[in-house]
């Protein structure tokens, strides 16, 4: 009888995840080029060919669980990736490393681990904006007093135009929190909110404010932020 109990005791340790780390890692150079899809995929990858002691589904196809953050668009780089991975054990910061270290010819890097509360709110539901640097080839009447006097509109409209659907008419202001514009470095600095079924991609906002003859060489995703108590953002 004690057997028969110790096993099922140790049916359950399977059975579900006792530890949770959430990873932030880097895509840049050839990983930009990735779907979301893809990216998700490769570090997926990288935990079912490694020792470390992930929680797999209990289906067919037991694959690790793996929630990701927001999704970005292919074509983006980004310095703020984030992926929360399920443990069946505690392992050490360097494993994780070493799995990342194999996709870095890719350009997913390794930035940092922590041990999160198993329970903890889904890294989706918990970033409320993100910061871009869209970098480009700006007309010589772009400025940032050209930025300032857009921004004091209520309104700010793009077309999200989608094939064989009625075009949809976007009020995106209210989802700008900063936009700076620096000459020198020929970039925008751009936070944009993240709103449940309500968002713009950032060359979108810039090609309004800016206009169409803005030619973007290319978008890098900065940081992520969530709103705190007291209502300030701070860097996720």
């Amino acid at each position: 009888m004690m057997k028969i109990m110790n096993e099922i005791k140790d049916m359950d340790k399977v059975l579900s995840p006792k530890y949770r780390l959430r990873i932030k890692f880097s895509r840049t150079g050839e990983a930009g080029n990735m779907t979301h899809l893809q990216q998700m995929k490769k570090v997926r990858e990288g935990f079912s060919l490694s020792e470390i002691p992930v929680f797999k589904t209990n289906n067919k196809r037991s694959v690790p669980k793996i929630s990701f953050g927001p999704a970005i668009s292919m074509g983006y780089e980004s310095l703020c990736e984030f992926a929360d991975v399920y443990l069946t054990g505690l392992t050490q910061e360097k494993e994780i490393k070493a799995i990342f270290d194999k996709m870095k010819a890719q350009g997913i890097n390794f930035v940092s681990a922590k041990r999160i509360p198993l329970l903890f709110p889904s890294l989706e539901s918990s970033v409320n904006a993100v910061e871009y640097e869209v970098r480009g080839e700006f007309p010589d009447n772009f400025s940032q007093d050209k930025i300032n006097q857009a921004l004091l509109k209520s309104e700010l409209i793009f077309e999200k135009i989608k094939e064989g659907k009625s075009p949809k008419k976007i009020n995106f202001r209210p989802l700008i929190i900063k936009m700076e514009y620096s000459k020198k470095e020929g970039a925008v600095v751009l936070v944009l909110k993240i709103e449940p079924g309500f968002n713009i991609k950032p060359e979108n906002a810039l090609s309004v404010i800016a206009g169409n003859s803005v030619k973007i060489t290319g978008i890098l995703k900065k940081q992520l932020y969530w709103i705190n108590s007291g209502g300030e953002f701070e860097v996720f």
